[in-house]
């Protein structure tokens, strides 16, 4: 795999990065990140990392979690019917 001179990433790694989604509640304080990790030769994976936002402390980010990319489609999916909505970084 082919590297950057600058950062030493890969730039599948960079695309994969750059890929990365967010949704917030609007009922609440949490939020949820879904990133998607390097596929191995059998499955497609997606970390998703969920977290409360309580101003005025920092995020109270929750443990990784690494699901299949189609399980994570369908929280995905479930959340938004539940009216979360997409958002930039929470943190």
């Amino acid at each position: 795999m082919k590297q950057t001179l600058e950062t030493g990433v890969s730039a599948n790694q960079r695309s994969v990065q750059a890929k990365e989604a967010w949704l917030r509640s609007p009922m609440s304080y949490s939020a949820a990140r879904f990133r998607p990790l390097e596929a191995s030769r059998w499955a497609q994976w997606v970390e998703v990392t969920e977290g409360e936002l309580k101003p005025p402390q920092q995020a109270l980010v929750g443990q990784p979690r690494r699901m299949l990319r189609k399980n994570a489609e369908q929280l995905w999916l479930n959340l938004i019917r539940m009216g979360w909505q997409r958002c930039g970084p929470q943190w």
